[in-house]
């Protein structure tokens, strides 16, 4: 008897089915290596999609525009263009549309688990609206409602739950407890970067009771992804503040030193042109926007705009303005813009570059006579050319603000940079995706080289290479979460993430009953069985494989099944009658030739004739005058030494016989 162990994923069924002894076994075998593992013999376990916010703000306290410093960093809830929540009168303009959100971690398991999942943080200041999860359509969610972080920093959400499974094919129950992990990245409320211009005419300074010739316009610029600060190293003078209910009036500035990075710039001449920050040096608004072209295929996917407040200080001045953005100039790079601060010509245009960025601008604005925060113009960028490939391109903006009143008549040219940093996170998103949703298409440990190893990776799937991993599978969530990621980060990420991956090795399943029941079966003679039943103990013990991962612990135990099935069904085969037959076959040729020889039977002539026939019955032989005598019951092999017996006693007793 050849015994072989096949280090492969293997067939354990389809010899069985085609033996012609019937034998019961559980549904569902294996299949060929080439082929996927049988879903049905991998444990079942929780898909576990997760998500959070890929941005959780902070700021200096709840309710405030000013950003963290030192210890003084709280979460707050927060627009996507980083807007913190505000309860003042002037919240909806500071949002601009958007909403603000709390940090919210999202849980579906995919499976009924044994009880609700729980959470926890790496930072333990952390707290939720609820001890509890809601639970709404199989997903859990917890809402973030406060603590305390560091910007730069990241959240390290994690899901720790509970799943028993019944394997329809192994019978058995199994319960595991997992943890599945999500990552927020820590970023300070947005710092817009901006301008704010004031300018006065001397001429018709007063005209009756009413004053008609102020132009004051606040310019920021918002969106996802977007960071504000001032060209080469320059240094903001002022921010806008939503939060005191009487700014933009003449009693309060609303000139702070609290929201963005915003330059301030008056003028009082006579002139009805008033152009501010055509320079490209330190006086000029930087926004730097980061791009991940994977996902982001038009800038207006960023609500990246410019977002003109008109403060109008009516309440004490009564004054009347109008005000609209007139026209937009874009070109390529970093350059000076108007050629003086009080001319009317109009800077460059390069139509390309325009085109690359799509800025639509608002329609006018109607007379404003009452003290009108609320009155504010979006510029938006729509245009596709800076998503399109990796790298970094630079752009300058000027818009030209009209204030075209009868007696005000002013014209007002902001100009901004932008530098547009482009990065592909998609190979690094896919390969977080497929890491964390498939499973190896093998039931080996063994797995080749860019096989995937288990969906909602565990540290009990794996023998080793857990921590390096886990590290790098975080790391990898913190780079996809970041907005202001470099590509070489990313890259370094993936290929971290990558080797680590290729470094887990597959833990093997429990074969303690397996491995009982294979050294049982190899252990038995095959002569003792019969050939039918012997087949299908030989099949399972040829193709016995005993290299399945964890994953597949369903399997090994069909495997123990089937052995144990194969071995309780096994048939012995008879015992080995040869000698006893050839000496029946010597008692029925004297039976035969006696009445030839001597005239008269057998039992007249020979004496002892008695014995023999006493030892025939007794061992199970029957007579009949066609055939003389045969076995009528044949024992088993396992009364081989009975049938002996019996061989030995009729061998004497023929021998004893005398005429």
């Amino acid at each position: 008897m050849k015994l072989k162990r096949k280090i492969i994923s293997i067939v354990m069924v389809i010899a069985l089915v085609l033996s012609s002894v019937p034998l019961t076994l559980m549904p569902g075998g294996f299949t060929a290596a080439a082929a996927p593992a049988d879903p049905k013999l991998v444990l079942n376990r929780p898909t576990a999609g997760i998500y959070v916010n890929e941005v959780t703000r902070v700021a200096y306290a709840s309710n405030s525009l000013k950003p963290p410093s030192g210890n003084n960093s709280v979460i707050v809830k927060a627009t996507k263009s980083g807007v913190p929540y505000l309860s003042g009168k002037f919240a909806n303009i500071a949002y601009v549309g958007e909403t603000p959100y709390a940090t919210q971690i999202s849980f579906t398991p995919g499976v009924t688990l044994d009880s609700a999942p729980t959470i926890s943080c790496n930072n333990t200041t952390v707290t939720y609206a609820s001890s509890t999860p809601a639970f709404s359509n199989g997903t859990y969610t917890w809402t973030v409602s406060g603590g305390t972080a560091e910007a730069g920093s990241v959240l390290i959400f994690t899901v720790s739950y509970t799943y028993s499974e019944t394997n329809e094919i192994s019978g058995k129950t199994y319960t595991n407890n997992y943890e599945t992990q999500c990552v927020s990245y820590v970023e300070a409320i947005a710092a817009p970067t901006g301008i704010y211009s004031t300018k006065r005419t001397y001429e018709d300074y007063f005209v009756g009771s009413d004053t008609k010739n102020r132009s004051y316009i606040a310019t920021m610029i918002l969106g996802e992804n977007t960071y504000g600060s001032i060209y080469n190293n320059g240094t903001a003078n002022g921010t806008v503040d939503f939060t005191n209910a009487s700014a933009f009036t003449s009693e309060v500035s609303a000139w702070t030193t609290h929201f963005g990075n915003m330059k301030n710039f008056g003028g009082s001449s006579a002139s009805k042109n008033f152009n501010v920050s055509i320079k490209a040096d330190s006086n000029r608004p930087l926004s730097t926007v980061y791009i991940d072209k994977s996902v982001t295929s038009t800038l207006s996917s960023l609500n990246l705009r410019f977002h003109t407040l008109l403060p109008t200080y009516t309440a004490a001045t009564k004054e009347r303005v109008t005000v609209k953005v007139d026209s937009s100039y874009t070109v390529s790079g970093i350059a000076d813009t108007f050629s003086a601060d009080d001319t009317s010509n109009n800077p460059s245009n390069e139509t390309t570059a325009a085109s690359e960025l799509g800025i639509t601008l608002p329609t006018n604005k109607t007379d404003i006579t009452t003290s009108a925060l609320n009155t504010t113009m979006q510029s938006y960028f729509e245009g596709v050319g800076p998503c399109k490939e990796t790298g970094t391109k630079e752009y300058t903006v000027s818009l030209k603000y009209h204030t075209p009143a009868a007696w005000t008549n002013v014209y007002v040219g902001h100009s901004f940079s932008f530098r547009f940093v482009t990065y592909d996170k998609g190979s690094l998103r896919t390969l977080v995706e497929e890491i964390q949703g498939t499973d190896p298409t093998t039931m080996s440990i063994n797995l080749a080289d860019g096989e995937f190893k288990g969906y909602n990776p565990q540290s009990w799937y794996y023998s080793s290479g857990w921590e390096d991993f886990k590290n790098a599978f975080v790391n990898a969530k913190k780079c996809l979460a970041k907005p202001n990621e470099t590509q070489t980060d990313i890259d370094s990420a993936y290929a971290t993430l990558q080797t680590s991956y290729a470094n887990l090795q597959m833990r093997k399943a429990d074969y303690s009953l397996a491995d009982a029941y294979y050294k049982q079966a190899i252990s038995k003679n095959e002569s003792k069985y019969t050939l039918a039943s012997w087949a299908k103990l030989q099949t399972l013990i040829d193709n016995y494989a005993d290299d399945c991962s964890a994953l597949y612990q369903p399997a090994v135990d069909k495997m123990a099944m089937d052995i144990k099935a194969a071995m309780d069904a096994l048939e012995y085969t008879t015992a080995d009658y040869t000698e006893f037959l050839a000496n029946v076959n010597t008692v029925n040729r004297i039976l035969n030739e006696t009445p030839t020889i001597y005239g008269k039977s057998a039992a007249e002539v020979y004496s002892g004739w008695a014995k023999v026939v006493s030892v025939l019955e007794n061992s199970g032989c029957v007579y009949n005058d066609l055939e003389g005598y045969t076995v009528g019951t044949y024992l088993l092999i396992t009364e081989q030494s009975t049938v002996d017996g019996y061989t030995l006693l009729l061998k004497n007793a023929i021998d004893a016989l005398k005429v």
